[in-house]
């Protein structure tokens, strides 16, 4: 209700891609419309079919009940959706404020149009979102919200076949211009993208027209009740090849929810299994196609075996390390490279022997899922295949009686898992920005490289192709100029690095300060092994930290390292966009700490006070400080200061390695 007692809503269009395409429409408050309107719109794995095909599922929400957006926590898409606090604001869609992974879609890219509130004498409804399954590559080409309406358009590769979703919501009573305007959008994606499968969705508020007619293939007419505004919808429709395709009515005999193609749908029927609460006015939809013919494997790929450290037997383990003949690495005649081998030879004999395989299915969960959730959530996915599978009264009741488990049991595992995050923020408050970094989207949880990624030219369609191009940039922006080292006439340095000896007590020390939540680098090694088995492991690797520093040979097998892509700013999908990250095994890291230590002390007595940058303790806020405090001292004297500002464009890419060295 608004101020003056009257209903008003707005559509919000969703579209979540998994192969079966979702269409579920929301509701929202907005311009004096007594229409509840919003389909959302998701593609998922239709998991009962012999042969591979998408499931499109339309349904639509009252505000109401439901106030916010947020899917149906039992619905196989989604884990859990948490509603908005309406203490955070008005009842209303989605505002710039409202962080994408607060809709509860997880594991998915999301991309959203939403209503211009600045410039509309409105503050509440409207908008466009699709989430896309991150598995799928995809990527925005339009995205409009100009007042009259909102579309969004987005294109996804799912195996050879490329599709086109659009997405749109064009309010009640809207003039001709507003049809105009998204019919000249249509047309111009369209053709640019001519050779794709296009799916358009949305509610076009035209509940006039009598589609019965549309399905008989009769040439329209007064029974059709098309007029000028429709007119404009249809003619684009019929000059593109596309067919709307939904038959089902509501509870006013009417068809709100329209879903155009231009390709053949299986089959379309109420949805039983759907992602919001189900509104009269939008009954949900399901909608069957095709993507390929050939049959599923046999063969699952739902499961893969990872080793799992936190069962290790560390007893058996330390008993059994205790017991080997590390004789080779104190044999001086042994190259480093021999004995690093020897020794990660030993160490994956006995991860292989006392670490168990389990295994882990390709089902995420967030964070606050509770293992009695997660079961429940895949028993409940299992019921709903065996539901549709063989239908009958008993196979839904147990189905609807687990979905309300989950439901239930999703809203209790958010509410105690944000209250633990409130109560540790003081003792523990890595855990809270965690949290708050999960919701935002940071690192890897959604704001990822896209595989949609370009280079000059070249655009990939999926994972592999997008690391090629990331490693292609990542590789050609270091310099390989050849430059002599300068002299700089040093009679002796300040620390020489054969000279410095590391005891097992030492090693011991710093074994024990790794944390044991870490992942491994890529020897596979991850630290909680290396705790745990500190005092088998620190004679060994005492042993070779020593020949490595005796010998004046970094090992090439400590080199390697995981590269990250890490965004930076402007276009995701430009992969000039993103600077490496390199994560490094924890031996490595664990030796360069340790020589670290020592050479710290000397050292820092020939830094500049100056240096601020990679200086512990010391940041760009230390060095304005600094600077500050100088300017305000010069003025207060008299004096004139005049300040040249630089920054070098990517410096650490430049550098010559050689001359660093020289230099230290």
């Amino acid at each position: 209700m608004n101020k003056h007692g009257k209903r008003v809503f707005a559509l919000k269009v969703a579209t979540f891609i998994d192969v079966k395409l979702n269409i579920a429409p929301p509701t929202i408050p907005t311009r004096g419309s007594n229409d509840p309107i919003l389909p959302v719109i998701a593609l998922d794995d239709n998991e009962e079919s012999s042969f591979e095909s998408f499931v499109i599922h339309a349904q639509t929400k009252d505000p109401a009940t439901s106030p916010v957006p947020h899917a149906d926590h039992s619905h196989s898409l989604f884990d859990y959706t948490p509603q908005i606090d309406p203490s955070a604001g008005p009842k209303s869609w989605l505002k710039e404020a409202i962080q994408d992974n607060e809709l509860g879609f997880h594991d998915f890219f999301v991309y959203r149009c939403d209503r211009d509130y600045d410039n509309l004498p409105v503050d509440r409804g409207g908008g466009v979102l699709i989430a896309i399954r991150k598995k799928y590559a995809s990527q925005v080409v339009s995205n409009v919200s100009c007042g009259l309406f909102e579309s969004l358009f987005v294109i996804v590769k799912i195996k050879s076949s490329n599709y086109l979703i659009g997405a749109v919501y064009i309010p009640p009573d809207s003039p001709q211009s507003a049809y105009l305007g998204y019919v000249n959008i249509v047309d111009d994606i369209l053709i640019k993208y001519q050779d794709f499968n296009h799916i358009l969705i949305g509610d076009f508020n035209l509940p006039h027209l009598n589609w019965d007619h549309y399905f008989t293939d009769q040439s329209r007419s007064d029974s059709f009740n098309s007029n000028e505004t429709s007119d404009i919808l249809i003619e684009c429709s019929e000059f593109h090849g596309l067919y709307q395709v939904n038959k089902i009515k509501n509870n006013m005999d009417r068809m709100l929810d329209l879903l155009f193609v231009n390709f053949t749908i299986m089959s379309l029927q109420m949805c039983d299994d759907p992602i919001l609460k189900v509104d009269p006015l939008h009954p949900p939809l399901i909608a069957t196609f095709q993507v390929s013919s050939h049959i599923k494997s046999s063969v699952s790929s739902t499961c893969t075996e990872q080793l799992c450290f936190k069962k290790t037997n560390f007893i058996q383990l330390k008993e059994h390390l205790n017991s080997i003949d590390w004789s080779i690495i104190t044999e001086n005649k042994t190259s480093l490279d021999n004995q690093i081998e020897y020794f990660y030879n030993v160490l994956n004999s006995s991860i292989s022997q006392f670490v168990p395989l389990i295994k882990f299915g390709n089902f995420k969960f967030p964070l606050w899922f509770s293992q009695d959730l997660k079961n429940k959530t895949l028993s409940k996915k299992a019921l709903h295949k065996k539901f549709k599978l063989c239908p009958s009264t008993i196979n839904y009741e147990e189905y609807s009686r687990l979905r309300r488990e989950c439901k239930e049991l999703s809203r209790i595992n958010y509410d105690n898992f944000v209250s633990g995050v409130e109560t540790s923020l003081q003792q523990n408050p890595k855990k809270f920005y965690s949290f708050l970094n999960n919701l935002k989207g940071s690192k890897s949880n959604s704001n990822g490289a896209p595989q949609c990624l370009s280079l000059d030219g070249a655009t990939a369609s999926n994972s592999e192709e997008s690391t090629k191009l990331l490693a292609t940039h990542f590789s050609n922006v270091y310099s390989d100029e050849v430059i002599i080292p300068p002299d700089f006439g040093l009679s002796q340095s300040l620390v020489c690095l054969s000279r410095i000896q590391l005891t097992s007590d030492v090693v011991f020390k710093k074994l024990n300060s790794l944390q044991k939540s870490s992942s491994a680098g890529p020897d596979g090694v991850p630290p909680l092994l290396l705790r745990e088995c500190a005092a088998e492991l620190c004679r060994p690797l005492t042993l070779l930290f020593n020949k490595s520093l005796t010998d004046g040979v970094f090992p090439q097998f400590w080199k390697d390292s995981f590269v990250i892509p890490l965004y930076k700013a402007g276009s995701k999908t430009n992969v000039t966009n993103y600077r490496p990250i390199a994560k490094i095994s924890s031996i490595p890291k664990l030796f360069e700490s340790l020589v670290l230590d020592i050479i710290h002390k000397p050292l820092s007595n020939t830094i500049v006070s100056s240096q601020h940058g990679f200086i512990k303790g010391r940041s760009t806020l230390t060095n304005l400080t600094t600077f500050y405090q100088f300017l305000t001292s010069a003025i207060e004297d008299g004096g004139q200061v005049d300040c040249c500002y630089t920054d070098f464009s990517k410096a650490f890419d430049k550098f010559v390695q050689a001359v660093l060295k020289a230099d230290i």
